[in-house]
């Protein structure tokens, strides 16, 4: 009887310490982007993300959505304008942990909300909300 309750608790701590199957979590970055045009390239300006993400494990995957504000920026240097867009980006990825790196895949829905170039909107020259694959 001793033995089995020894190995019960054994089993025990051992499904303990296994890593958790949902997590979830705050997601912050920050960066430049730029754009190129028929007359040249725009310069970076900072950019920024913030949301939060949750993550599923199933076996050795996992399957983590995501729900981003991105708000991207870049300056036309000959004309000095800024072009500043904000969307919602909502990514479904499907990943694999090796090592210390994670491999994921899937697709991304990015809903534009707001585009300027300086104080002239030109949301309405954006296509409404899109689908993309991200590979990461």
């Amino acid at each position: 009887m001793k033995k089995f309750i020894s190995l019960f608790a054994l089993c025990l701590f051992g499904f303990a310490a296994h890593a958790q199957m949902f997590s979830y979590g705050p997601v912050a970055g920050v960066g430049a982007s730029t754009y190129a045009y028929d007359g040249g390239t725009a310069s970076p300006q900072l950019s920024y993300q913030v949301g939060g993400f949750a993550r599923f494990k199933l076996a050795f995957l996992y399957v983590q959505p995501e729900i981003l504000f991105q708000s991207l920026s870049s300056k036309e240097t000959d004309l000095d304008l800024v072009l500043t867009h904000n969307r919602f980006d909502v990514p479904v990825n499907v990943g694999w942990k090796f090592l210390m790196f994670d491999v994921n895949t899937g697709p991304m829905l990015s809903i534009p909300l707001t585009a300027k170039l300086d104080d002239l909107d030109v949301k309405e020259q954006y296509v409404g909300a899109y689908l993309s694959w991200q590979l990461g």
